[in-house]
């Protein structure tokens, strides 16, 4: 059993930023979740912003909620740093568990209990549910996207993300793994490289495909502006990511080659392409949209070597 005598706490950690309607939903998920009798449940927000918007929006929730609603900002822009503020709060509130999900991202029945369910089952320190994407205009056809799929309870993973994970305080403590958030990650990759690390330091991800989280994707995050802007933020992160693994030189000859390359082979096949771009023919609208994209990874790429940061996340998608 997690916890002792006294009833421990779980804290759900949510960074948000001008988004307070889909901050209502997401709390709101959060409030009708059942936590077993030994445990007590406390709701984490932190406002990436100087300025309080979303603080109306945590009152109104603040007088119907049975559970306690903690507020607090981050005014340093930056999902790194409103992420480490949220593990600042975690250990001063003395959470034994902590559960990250997204202001966009609403919570199933039972969310939490299969969390600690699938520690406590397989002795594990991280737990990585299930994220179900709930589109409200369709993805297009050359957008590459995978299924919603997790893998059996109890699987072991190199990592997880922060839309649905749960971990022991220990991971964040400052006398055991200390981790934290690395905010070189402006633009992304900042917790796939957390929980990366934190596998290296010895703790244990496993799945929990029952713990179910839905994500809310607004129309503008499928415009082929937003999905090539997307694309090319995660090629500049991944360099970033490269040159900490490998060091400067090594990484900066890799991707800016193959940068280049991207850049070249894209932008040749894009032009050709061009008056395709709006056509009825699918397969050359395909094409063309392709090219775009190794043309973004390119691009990014050549970013990441010369620590160019990129605006994706400077545009708030939702509301």
């Amino acid at each position: 059993m997690i916890g002792n005598s006294q009833k421990a706490k779980i804290g759900v950690l949510i960074c948000t930023l001008n988004r307070p309607i889909m901050l209502r939903n997401c709390v709101t998920s959060l409030l009708s979740q059942k936590v077993p009798d030994d445990y007590v449940l406390e709701i984490c927000i932190i406002e990436n912003d100087s300025e309080s918007n979303s603080l109306p929006i945590v009152e109104e929730l603040r007088s119907i909620s049975k559970v306690e609603i903690i507020y607090e900002n981050e005014p340093t822009r930056g999902i790194p740093f409103a992420r480490n503020k949220s593990l600042d709060i975690a250990l001063e509130r003395n959470h034994c568990l902590s559960i990250m999900v997204d202001d966009d991202e609403v919570v199933l029945e039972d969310f939490i209990s299969y969390h600690i369910k699938t520690l406590e089952t397989f002795n594990a320190d991280i737990s990585y549910g299930r994220i179900e994407q709930e589109y409200e205009s369709p993805l297009p056809e050359w957008f590459p996207n995978g299924p919603a799929t997790s893998p059996p309870a109890g699987t072991r993973l190199e990592r997880a993300s922060t839309g649905n994970v749960c971990f022991k305080r220990r991971v964040i403590s400052p006398d055991k793994g200390n981790l934290r958030f690395n905010t070189v990650f402006c633009y992304g990759y900042e917790d796939l490289d957390f929980f990366t690390r934190a596998v290296q330091q010895g703790f244990s991800i496993v799945s929990a495909p029952d713990a179910v989280i839905v994500e809310k994707i607004p129309s503008s995050r499928t415009h082929p502006s937003r999905l090539l802007s997307v694309v090319q933020a995660s090629a500049t992160a991944h360099v970033q990511a490269g040159i900490l693994n490998n060091g400067y030189l090594y990484a900066a000859t890799k991707f800016l080659t193959k940068g280049l390359r991207r850049v070249i082979t894209g932008a040749t096949i894009a032009v050709a392409l061009h008056p395709w771009r709006e056509s009825q023919n699918s397969k050359m609208v395909n094409r063309y949209y392709k090219s775009r994209l190794r043309l973004s990874r390119g691009i990014g790429n050549i970013r990441g070597v010369f620590s160019l940061a990129h605006g994706y996340y400077n545009t708030i998608d939702g509301h």
